[in-house]
């Protein structure tokens, strides 16, 4: 599951997102979906050192990850080549609804990618 905070991220209120996930992180700082929204949320106001760091924690921290996160973290990279494979995977395991994947925030990174529609019209 990436990590969503309702109210934040989906409606554009990034700075309310970072305080949130940062204060999550002083709780659990070896958690990587939290990292990798923090910097999805990092990279809309172009926070780029911030974002590089985040994303670099949460790819030492993801090798554990179901795919369903790791193609959150993907898309959160821009790597829809990466981002795809991971979530079709993910979505034929059901390790999320495809209701969430249409609306989860980590997603739109990529949402505008017509293989990302495609997969998602699937099933």
């Amino acid at each position: 599951m990436c990590v969503f905070l309702p109210g934040c991220r989906p409606l554009g209120r990034d700075a309310d997102a970072i305080t949130l996930f940062e204060r999550a992180l002083e709780l659990n700082p070896q958690r990587a979906p939290t990292r990798a929204s923090l910097a999805g949320s990092y990279r809309k106001p172009d926070r780029k050192s911030d974002y590089d760091r985040e994303v670099a924690l949460a790819i030492e921290m993801s090798t554990n990850e179901s795919k369903y996160n790791r193609a959150c973290l993907e898309s959160i990279r821009g790597n829809v080549d990466e981002a795809l494979p991971l979530l079709k995977a993910a979505l034929e395991k059901k390790q999320q609804s495809r209701t969430w994947d249409r609306t989860d925030p980590d997603f739109d990174f990529i949402r505008d990618d017509s293989r990302f529609q495609a997969l998602l019209s699937e099933g």
